[in-house]
């Protein structure tokens, strides 16, 4: 396919082309300062639109994990802008960020952070302390899609580590966010769990939620719309089309 036909083609189905981006980083920059300075964000631009599963991969140190945390609205960059649902959260007080933050964003992570002396179902429940539309009913029906109606009483510390990452992924569901974020979710999972894991994000998309997931694993990007490569706090390269997941 020639350049103009590619261009052609994007135009007119692109969710770029057409809708305003749910995610819209511009410029972003971030500088660690210590024994020697690092720059783990270097002039970074990017758009996320609805139902998007976007796969950033790199090695440890590029800065992936930096850009995830930045657009979850924990960690501040030191230059440029970010909006979500058309708001700016670093422009918002602390508060109020954390009140966006956990109406509009999920997040999984590779260690799970789940509070070992509660259930399950406590776990998955955990976000209703900060949102009040979380429900019991909602916790419940997350369990049961995947798969843990059986471990309900169990504690997050009897769980095996794929239970405690489908556990995670429910919690993370619960308030069904705009945004879910995943910093290496299938790290510490066998092929089977991690299957599992990505089937659910990819799901999440198909129903118009957006995903962003860093990854070093080659095999995740099978399930994206869209891979991107950074090295040393840059975008080097984006792949696009979906790959089958079934």
């Amino acid at each position: 396919m020639s350049t103009s036909m590619q261009t052609n083609e994007d135009t007119e189905q692109t969710p770029e082309a057409t809708e305003t981006a749910l995610v819209d980083v511009s410029r972003l920059s971030k500088l660690y300062t210590g024994q020697q300075e690092i720059k783990a964000l270097d002039d970074v631009s990017l758009k996320l639109h609805a139902g998007e599963f976007v796969v950033i991969r790199g090695a440890s140190g590029s800065g992936k994990t930096t850009l995830l945390l930045t657009i979850g609205t924990l960690l501040r960059p030191d230059s440029g802008t970010l909006r979500i649902a058309g708001k700016e959260p670093y422009n918002l007080s602390n508060d109020d960020r954390a009140r966006f933050r956990a109406d509009k964003i999920g997040f999984v992570f590779q260690q799970f952070h789940l509070v070992p002396y509660l259930s399950v179902l406590e776990n998955i429940q955990a976000p209703a302390l900060t949102n009040p539309h979380v429900s019991k009913d909602d916790a419940i029906r997350l369990m049961e899609q995947f798969g843990l109606s059986d471990r309900s009483n169990h504690l997050a510390s009897q769980l095996s580590s794929g239970e405690r990452q489908r556990c995670a992924l429910a919690r993370a569901m619960v308030t069904n966010p705009s945004l879910l974020l995943a910093d290496e979710p299938t790290g510490n999972l066998d092929e089977v769990n991690a299957e599992i894991v990505m089937k659910s994000l990819a799901d999440f998309a198909q129903r118009g939620g957006t995903v962003l997931l860093v990854t070093h694993d080659l095999r995740n990007s099978e399930f994206a719309d869209r891979t991107l490569k950074m090295s040393n706090g840059r975008i080097l390269m984006e792949e696009t089309g979906h790959a089958e997941s079934n």
